[in-house]
């Protein structure tokens, strides 16, 4: 994702490009990355939405039933089956897409785990392409649904606590301008965060870290490709 220049190109799943410069290789270096969205459909009355997690790994890093190579058509596999403690808190199956070195992880959005709900999921992701690029996961959707809070989370994974760079690509809450600000908490754990054409940018870190950052850090969406 590095391009030589201080520069870090990140595509979300939508595949909206963005790219971050000023001191970022440091910043995000050691952090491990999970994108994240649901795909909703655009009629109101039509099933169902979806949420994803897409990690950076293959699919025998998360179920220890699946190998490494690609699944391009939809699996279900049980929580029970999964390596990362985070994972094996859910009840019930998932539905998987992978690349080989990016992992898609879906379920219902209302946490339904049904047989019902299982077959569904399943019918869903077969209408759904994942792709690798170089710089990050995009997720191709039919027309009839569109991808929600598109996000691509840095942090320690896989719980994604102590020290963050989220960019989300959402309406950004009237709370939070341009401008990057700073929200409470404690030294240890501070939160930062501003808008930037339709990004959400939002840091959690020690409050050193964090005002190095909002200082420094210089983020620019660039249009779907």
């Amino acid at each position: 994702m590095p391009d030589g220049t201080d520069t870090t190109k990140i595509a979300l799943p939508t595949g909206l490009s963005v790219s971050l410069s000023g001191d970022v290789t440091k910043a995000i270096a050691a952090l491990g990355a999970t994108f994240f969205g649901t795909v909703t459909p655009k009629n109101s009355a039509a099933c169902c939405a979806l949420s994803f997690g897409i990690e950076h790994a293959a699919p025998s890093d998360l179920f220890a039933t699946l190998g490494p190579s690609p699944v391009p058509a939809p699996l279900l596999v049980s929580a029970k089956q999964a390596v990362q403690p985070n994972l094996k808190q859910v009840a019930g199956r998932f539905g998987i897409l992978s690349t080989g070195d990016w992992t898609l992880i879906a379920s219902f959005e209302n946490g339904d785990h049904t047989t019902v709900a299982d077959a569904t999921v399943v019918r869903i992701l077969d209408r759904w392409h994942l792709r690798s690029t170089p710089n990050g996961p995009v997720l191709d959707i039919p027309t009839t649904s569109t991808i929600d809070n598109s996000e691509a989370d840095f942090g320690s994974v896989p719980d994604l606590s102590n020290t963050s760079v989220d960019l989300i690509q959402s309406p950004c809450p009237a709370l939070i301008g341009t401008t990057p600000t700073t929200f409470g908490g404690t030294p240890a754990d501070t939160v930062g965060a501003w808008c930037e054409h339709g990004l959400l940018v939002r840091i959690e870190g020690p409050r050193p870290y964090l005002r190095k950052l909002l200082a420094n850090l210089k983020v620019k969406p660039r249009s779907n490709g």
